[in-house]
């Protein structure tokens, strides 16, 4: 039989009596819903269980960070706790109970694609007021900013009083309406916008509809800002204006503005200077665009475009190659999450570095250094952070003085990478984030040769190896490794060890390579051996000790041996 009246009430007390919390808030619910002794019924409410939860809703919504929330006082939506992260909520407005909001229920959504794939970005939300209806979307707030577009702040905004919802306020910012939304970001741009468009079907198209408009605008000088932008896509290049009108055509399709920034670096005044000057024409406020309108060393470019550039990490890329506009998404959420830590990131490449298959982390110092030296070869999808290099550049000014040294003549950058794993962690990343175009280098050194800007063999006939890959190149090179580790490790045993490993491997590695391609097969043996001469007398000069030495020793000859086919 059904309680009613002052059956229902005195069941009420009862329960509450007898501690049974849950049972005696149902039934006084149920007696301020059927209109007996409502007064009363919700005065006992908030009595046994309110008053003592108060203090803690007001400091959750007083740690809500949101510019222009309403005042606490305003908020028309008050949540009962009942069971367990469950609350009955109560409208004061219309003074009646509105159902339950379950916290539990927001992480029980399988997330969607679509915001999965959406590491970085954040989403845009059409609605009313009530988030029981977008659990998914709230659950989405641990790892985006939302941006809610809500009819109804007073209720909305009161759900962020919730203790347990603490975690996903702090990433969520409401406006009362559409126009205030635009304002918001036409005013902030260098708050970037969001890429997803969700929530109540009717607002959604409204604001994808201002989201494309300020997108636009923030391709204009007027609303541009540089701000905040955390990747630089950084092109030095040379003779090579109808290449990065190429790269350009694919850039200026990114769905991103204050997030990026495109720097070139034009170095030499030779070839396709037509082509180079419709770069400053192109209407798009992204591409920061320098013409030196002189020839430079290929390190000066280099820096220069790490110099010229705004954004927090800089992301080396060569004229000839394709950025993986997809790819973005994953890679400035990387950035994001290690901005404080990491200091270089080599990104995998489609050809080059496709062989990236896991994902490396390497700490600061001598764990940094051997996960990264000598593998960053090849320029593009070579990711560093500005500020460290920044603060290194004097000291990265005086390795000119190694210009004869053919390490570092062919690879200064991976110097820079040495001198960078002192100042941040390192990570290897096996998404591709560069698309490898056809190499014009050939045929760009031609055009100079026959217009006279160069004299000179510049490959291998036979082979069409570059005279940097041949035996003697190459051994001339770890010449230029050894003194590098001199120079970079000094009295550092420990360091000298592992890099002389590497060193060693590396050019062994690269010896092979050429005797692949058909190159003077026949000195091939002969040109290890000189290879193990230069590594014995290398290492009785570095301060190592007894044990070291025997230990390099017998991996070299051991290396030594088996590329030779000798058996151990």
């Amino acid at each position: 039989m059904a309680l009613e009246g002052q059956q229902l009430l005195e069941y009420a007390y009862e329960q509450f009596e007898k501690r049974a919390y849950d049972a005696a808030l149902e039934a006084f619910i149920l007696a301020y819903v059927k209109g007996y002794e409502q007064e009363w019924a919700l005065e006992n409410i908030y009595n046994c269980y309110m008053a003592g939860n108060e203090a803690e809703f007001q400091k959750t919504y007083g740690l809500w960070g949101m510019d222009g929330k309403p005042k606490y006082e305003e908020l028309i939506l008050d949540f009962i706790p009942y069971r367990e992260g469950e609350y009955y909520i109560f409208d004061k407005e219309l003074r009646n109970f509105r159902g339950i909001f379950s916290v539990g229920s927001i992480g029980s959504f399988e997330r969607q694609e679509d915001f999965r794939q959406m590491e970085f970005s954040a989403l845009a939300v059409s609605m009313y007021w009530d988030w029981r209806r977008l659990p998914e979307i709230l659950a989405e707030a641990v790892f985006h900013e939302i941006y809610a577009v809500c009819k109804d702040m007073n209720r909305c905004a009161a759900f962020f009083k919730i203790p347990e919802l603490a975690e996903y306020a702090k990433n969520i910012v409401l406006f009362p309406s559409a126009e205030v939304f635009q304002k918001y970001f036409h005013e902030h741009t260098s708050v970037y916008l969001p890429k997803i468009c969700t929530g109540e079907e009717d607002g959604k198209r409204g604001l994808l509809e201002i989201l494309n408009q300020e997108h636009a605008y923030r391709l204009t000088p007027e609303g541009r800002s540089t701000d905040n932008i955390l990747l630089t896509i950084g092109i030095p290049t040379a003779h090579r204006g109808n290449l990065v009108l190429k790269r350009l055509e694919n850039l200026v399709k990114m769905p991103y503005d204050a997030e990026v920034e495109i720097a070139i670096s034009k170095n030499c005044v030779d070839l396709y200077e037509r082509e180079y000057a419709q770069i400053p024409l192109l209407q798009d406020a992204r591409i920061n665009y320098f013409d030196h309108k002189k020839a430079l060393k290929i390190t000066e470019n280099w820096s220069y475009t790490v110099k010229m550039a705004h954004g927090k990490y800089v992301l080396l890329v060569s004229d000839e190659d394709d950025i993986v506009l997809e790819a973005l998404e994953h890679y400035l959420a990387l950035l994001n999450r290690h901005r404080e830590k990491v200091s270089v990131v080599r990104a995998k490449t489609s050809y080059q570095y496709a062989r990236i298959n896991k994902k490396i982390y390497g700490k600061k110092g001598l764990d940094a250094f051997e996960k990264m030296f000598l593998g960053q070869n090849y320029l593009s999808g070579l990711i560093i952070r500005r500020e460290d290099f920044l603060q290194e550049y004097e000291y990265l000014l005086k390795l000119e003085r190694f210009e004869k040294n053919d390490f570092y003549r062919f690879y200064p950058h991976e110097w820079w990478c040495a001198v960078l794993s002192k100042k941040g962690d390192y990570i290897q990343e096996p998404i591709v984030l560069i698309l490898e175009q056809e190499s014009v280098r050939i045929k760009q050194l031609k055009q100079l040769k026959e217009g006279g800007y160069i004299t000179g063999d510049f490959q291998n006939v036979e082979t069409k190896l570059p005279p940097y890959a041949t035996y003697d190149a190459r051994l001339k090179q770890f010449q230029g490794y050894v003194e590098f580790i001199h120079f970079f490790w000094g009295e550092n045993s420990e360091g000298i060890e592992v890099a002389m490993q590497m060193v060693m491997g590396k050019t062994l590695y690269l010896l092979t390579l050429a005797k692949n391609y058909g190159y003077d097969e026949e000195h091939f043996g002969e040109k290890v051996n000189e290879f193990m001469q230069m590594c014995r007398e290398a290492i009785e000069d570095f301060a190592l000790s007894k044990e070291q030495k025997i230990t390099i020793l017998k991996i070299l000859e051991n290396s030594c041996l088996r590329i030779q086919g000798t058996p151990n």
